[in-house]
């Protein structure tokens, strides 16, 4: 018995725990799995875009150079909460419509090793289509409305979905 699933002393009823916390811990193993095998960790990659502006303004003022460069506005750049695995879609949406200035952007080597990284743009496309399907059915899981007869079909469908994007 996995991810907290355990037998009750009632052979037909199963106590798995939260279906939100079981979900991002899937999620997030999914991810870390992915960056592995394609060395790009996209939620490392928004944990040094946000510490490494966060903390100087002097480095705001460049990157402000380098957006209108590129023509893009600029725009605070999103803290990633990686407590919180979904909240990675904003951060990723950010960075896809500033990737060429930050790509641009060659100050601090992490930032400029991952921008240089060929597979890195790639994978915040994948994850830029696979989050909303997270976010999704995070929402249904939090619904204030009994899901249970919808609980079945709704997780195959996000696995359907899933697989649709990695299985050619």
């Amino acid at each position: 018995m996995h991810l907290g699933v355990r037998r009750s002393r009632y052979l037909d009823i199963f106590v798995s725990g939260c279906p939100c916390h079981l979900m991002h811990i899937a999620a997030s193993n999914g991810h870390d799995s992915f960056a592995k095998v394609i060395d790009a960790n996209i939620e490392d990659l928004h944990i040094d875009l946000y510490y490494w502006f966060e903390r100087s303004t002097k480095r705001k003022g460049v990157l402000l150079e380098y957006m209108e460069l590129c023509g893009h506005e600029y725009a605070k750049i999103l803290k990633h909460v990686s407590t919180r695995w979904l909240s990675l879609e904003r951060c990723v949406q950010q960075t896809l419509e500033k990737y060429s200035g930050l790509k641009s952007y060659q100050r601090f080597s992490r930032l400029r090793d991952a921008f240089t990284n060929p597979p890195t743009e790639g994978a915040l496309l994948f994850h830029h289509a696979s989050i909303p399907l997270f976010n999704n059915f995070n929402k249904l899981l939090q619904s204030e409305e009994p899901i249970i007869h919808m609980l079945h079909d709704s997780t195959i469908q996000l696995a359907r979905s899933l697989a649709n994007r990695i299985i050619t």
